[in-house]
């Protein structure tokens, strides 16, 4: 399950709910539509180029979690 919340507000704006063997990171999109916000947040399971494009387009700012590379240090 994928609950949209307003942090700010505390209202729950979507709950949407999908099989489990659905990738999680292939659901922002989706969760995404008629949503009115300045920032998304979310954890790094979401982290993909796709989703990151998808909140350009929408005009939001990127607050998903960033991953580390393997031998590499995270930023």
């Amino acid at each position: 399950a994928f609950v949209v919340a307003d942090t700010e507000r505390g209202f729950i704006h979507r709950v949407y709910v999908t099989p489990a063997n659905n990738a999680k990171c292939s659901e922002l999109p989706l969760l995404l539509k008629g949503i009115k916000c300045e920032k998304l947040f979310a954890d790094k399971a979401y982290a993909s180029q796709k989703n990151r494009q998808a909140l350009r387009d929408g005009g939001l700012k990127d607050g998903i979690m960033q991953k580390a590379a393997r031998g590499k240090a995270l930023r």
